[in-house]
């Protein structure tokens, strides 16, 4: 598929098992009921394969995975952005979840390792 890169963007996000499960059967991000205030992505793989197994897995010994999705830049401007272990990652608040799944919907989160 080819798109244009000046106008959508690459989020990557570890999940645990039970939210690759919800993933897959929801086709949507969700917070579960007193979960925490929304989700953290980071724009490679790369940086998605640092935090899994440099940061996430020292507290999580679960099979951590890593999924994909496309965001438009409309939708990027609404996720607040931070740094993160030198790492730029983006929060998506709960507020904003909404829009997140609407470009999710769109255009697919799939599993890539």
């Amino acid at each position: 598929m080819i798109r244009d890169t000046l106008n959508f963007v690459d989020l990557y996000r570890v999940v645990s098992p039970a939210e690759l499960a919800d993933i897959q059967a929801t086709g949507q991000f969700r917070i579960p009921v007193g979960g925490v205030e929304g989700k953290y992505f980071v724009y490679s793989l790369q940086d998605a394969r640092y935090f899994r197994d440099e940061v996430i897995s020292r507290i999580d010994q679960s099979q951590l995975s890593v999924v994909h999705t496309i965001v438009s830049m409309q939708t990027l401007r609404l996720f607040e952005q931070e740094i993160m272990d030198s790492k730029p990652t983006v929060f998506v608040p709960v507020g904003s979840i909404p829009a997140l799944n609407m470009d999710a919907r769109r255009y697919g989160i799939r599993e890539v390792e």
